[in-house]
């Protein structure tokens, strides 16, 4: 076998999946309410990639890949609705409220970087389909709203 092929990541199987959705879901087996008054907060994905599908070359990558991308996000903040919703966590839900704000979008519009990511707000480098600063504030102001609304 190749080196590079030796060394690559493994992607999870489904059992490993599951595995790790079911983990999540045990945070109160785990931490047995020392803090019996504390508000937990789960904060979900922000709608950094659509369904609607990529804007290659921008984002390097292709519709189809783009479109499952955008698919499995959905997927992901499901599972955490669901384990906010089991385990009595508040969801911070900032998928919903991100319309317009994807990868594609110009900077200083965009909540998030691409495949190759270089901020705008501020400028300099960033990670790869994670929230640049507009992001984080925007996932920062709708912590406090949450937090407000009790």
């Amino acid at each position: 076998m190749p080196g590079f092929l030796r060394h690559r990541r493994r992607r999870p199987d489904v059992g490993e999946y599951r595995g790790r959705r079911a983990e999540a879901g045990r945070r109160d087996q785990r931490h047995p309410g020392p803090l019996p008054h504390a508000r937990i907060l789960l904060l979900n994905y922000l709608k950094l990639i659509t369904t609607e599908g990529g804007c290659f070359p921008t984002i390097p990558i292709s519709d189809p890949d783009a479109i499952w991308l955008g698919h499995k996000l959905i997927e992901l903040n499901s599972m955490l609705a669901r384990v906010a919703n089991t385990t009595d966590i508040d969801l911070v839900d900032t998928y919903a409220t991100s319309d317009g704000h994807d990868v594609c979008q110009a900077p200083g519009v965009r909540w998030g970087e691409g495949l190759i990511p270089f901020s705008s707000t501020p400028v300099g480098p960033a990670a790869p389909f994670h929230p640049n600063q507009l992001g984080a504030n925007h996932q920062a102001n709708s912590i406090l709203a949450v937090l407000g609304a009790r």
